[in-house]
């Protein structure tokens, strides 16, 4: 290889960084502009689980529940919005289930997230994550109007499914599953299949939202169910995209 051709490689990865920088500069000053209009920027939360790369199209988008337990809890979601880069709550957020805290990326919840995205998109890094509720509380208990604060959210996700246009839309527990259910139109029946744990059951529906046809996935809350002992489940996922048209 020659030193121009060297230069010249050199050249255009510094061009696509920058393009990328400036590309990802004004994505985040439109999430932050729907953010400013939940009024919930003061309040202690995040609104991105995963790192700026993953704010581009993507086969999946992952919502979790709300923001729980972490080291530092004060943190306002102005504040973890501007400061997030490429961290990844799921792989390098410091939390602190039941008040223990723990070495970044190593809590029971993350281990198992980390498991189900890497199996989805080989690098647990690449699923664009959020919560429904961006607002902060220890458990679910402490979060009363679920529905009503995660419509409050809604237009910063929004803004989410156009950025990254899933497929498949991920959602741990009941309570997301159904606030998703009520922006679904021309729906099929929910179809359930078992999680191989109890009488606990993972569920899918196909519907329109946010401007096409998604399939919605819910999954038992991972902070309980162990999908890493799962692997039929994962596979099942990964089946609803096939056959699906843009």
């Amino acid at each position: 290889m020659t030193l121009d051709l060297i230069r010249y490689e050199i050249d255009i990865k510094i061009i696509t960084k920058r393009r990328f920088d400036m590309e990802t500069y004004e994505i985040k000053n439109e999430l932050f502009n729907r953010l400013d209009a939940t009024n919930l920027l003061d309040e202690p939360g995040a609104a991105l689980y995963s790192g700026d790369e993953t704010l581009t199209k993507g086969t999946y988008l992952f919502f979790g529940l709300n923001p729980g337990g972490v080291e530092n809890e004060i943190q306002t979601i102005k504040q973890h919005f501007e400061n997030q880069g490429k961290l990844n709550e799921y792989c390098d957020g410091t939390w602190a289930p039941g008040g223990n805290k723990m070495s970044p990326g190593t809590a029971p919840l993350q281990k198992r997230i980390q498991f189900l995205f890497a199996s989805l998109a080989r690098n647990p890094r690449n699923i664009c994550a959020t919560n429904l509720v961006l607002k902060r509380s220890r458990s679910m208990m402490e979060l009363p109007n679920f529905q009503v604060l995660a419509q409050q959210c809604w237009s910063f996700h929004q803004k989410l499914f156009e950025i990254v246009d899933p497929d498949v839309v991920l959602v741990m527990g009941n309570e997301g599953f159904d606030f998703l259910l009520t922006k679904l139109s021309n729906k099929t029946d929910v179809f359930s299949i078992s999680s191989g744990h109890g009488d606990w059951m993972c569920k899918s529906v196909f519907g329109r939202i946010e401007g096409r046809e998604r399939n919605i996935v819910c999954l038992p809350h991972l902070s309980r169910y162990a999908i890493n002992k799962h692997p039929e489940v994962v596979e099942w996922i990964k089946s609803l995209t096939a056959g699906l048209t843009h």
